[in-house]
């Protein structure tokens, strides 16, 4: 098993430069998971029709900057584009979340920190600092409403890092809220992510989120 305890990872007697951590658990167990992030979608739904991995090209038929100025202004997309993440719909009414990097005025580009399937359904999104907090509480509840048993024995929380940083000195606050909710007895760890892997929906397919707080809640069969 790797662990990490500092920015490298650790495997045994070695510091490992590229390499990724992974915690694997094994068993008959009983699983739910709760994902939720806060961000509200403000703007109606478009189609990307332009896009290469992560770097969307065209929204609608037209730059994705200029799409995303249109509605957010010139001044307030340049002072707080990181903020106002695209919610994604695939196959679903529920959305996944993208955030952006960095945008280029010659292409028109947008790069975001993860892929965007190409006719995807997008929406520019917002959220405010209560918004993001009672998130956190809507996660935990959703995975203890959908977990298969009488209760369980273990949660692993985990928040993007950029929750942390929009937050600032409201971040304890995160975990406080989780806390009001959590079955008395019940061990509980987490950390926060670059990126969270969980399905929108229970049995549904993964997906890599962004802004997102998971709640994976654990216990013996």
């Amino acid at each position: 098993m790797i662990i990490r305890l500092t920015n490298l990872p650790i495997f045994q007697d070695q510091v490992l430069s590229d390499a990724v951590p992974v915690l694997l658990f094994s068993g008959d167990l009983r699983v739910s998971d709760g994902v939720a992030s806060g961000w509200i979608p403000i703007s109606p739904k478009s189609h990307i029709t332009k896009v290469q991995g992560n770097v969307v090209y065209e929204i609608d038929g037209q730059p994705a900057l200029n799409f995303y100025q249109q509605y957010l202004g010139t001044e307030r997309f340049a002072e707080s584009y990181a903020i106002h993440a695209l919610a994604v719909f695939e196959e679903m009414d529920r959305f996944y979340m993208r955030a952006p990097n960095r945008y280029d005025p010659e292409s028109g580009s947008v790069t975001f920190f993860a892929d965007i399937p190409e006719q995807s359904i997008v929406q520019i999104t917002d959220a405010s600092r209560t918004d993001i907090l009672m998130a956190s509480e809507t996660s935990l509840q959703e995975a203890i409403a959908h977990y298969p048993g009488n209760e369980p024995t273990t949660a692993l929380l985990v928040s993007c890092a950029a929750r942390r940083r929009i937050l600032g000195t409201l971040t304890s606050q995160e975990y406080q809220l989780v806390k009001t909710h959590l079955p008395s007895g019940l061990s509980c760890c987490g950390f926060y992510a670059y990126g969270e892997i969980a399905p929108l929906e229970q049995h549904s397919p993964t997906k890599l989120h962004n802004k997102t707080f998971v709640t994976l809640l654990l216990g013996d069969a």
